[in-house]
């Protein structure tokens, strides 16, 4: 069995409104997890034993946002999030190199405040991710797609 653990991450983001309600963004992230594998009941009877290795991620996506109409002036407002990308993933000795797709969905909640006397900012907040992504191609067992969730915290600036 192949187990992936749990990480924390880097991620570089940068947005841009296109209408009133409707955002493109594009994102770089930055991660390493370890990857584990479990050899059980082996044949030739040697003991069960697991395998630790560390992967590195890297993961360039491209996406959409969606804020409904009804909360556009709320200081704290959902936001809907959809995009995709491109996946790369390489071993610690770097001689494992995998590619592969992303797409996700989710929900942000978006505290925003002003700025008092606008000048080169016009706003700042803080912003929590929930997504639900999905991962085809890279390290795996098999050719699936493969669902896993993730949160996020980030602070912005709107110029």
């Amino acid at each position: 069995m192949l187990f992936r653990s749990a990480s924390v991450g880097a991620e570089a983001s940068f947005g841009l409104r296109l209408t009133a309600r409707v955002g493109a963004s594009m994102a770089v992230a930055f991660n390493s997890t370890h990857l584990t594998t479990a050899v059980t009941g082996d044949i030739e009877g040697v003991a069960n034993t697991k395998v630790n290795e560390l992967v590195t991620q890297v993961l360039v996506e491209g996406g959409a946002t969606y804020r409904p109409a009804r909360l556009e002036h709320w200081r704290l407002a959902p936001v809907i999030t959809a995009g995709g990308g491109f996946l790369r993933q390489l071993n610690a000795g770097r001689t494992l190199v995998q590619n592969g797709q992303t797409g996700y969905v989710g929900v942000s909640m978006r505290y925003v405040e002003r700025a008092r006397k606008p000048g080169r900012w016009k706003a700042s907040g803080i912003r929590a991710d929930i997504r639900l992504n999905g991962f085809h191609g890279g390290v795996a067992l098999d050719s699936g797609v493969h669902l896993a969730p993730s949160l996020a915290a980030s602070v912005f600036t709107w110029f």
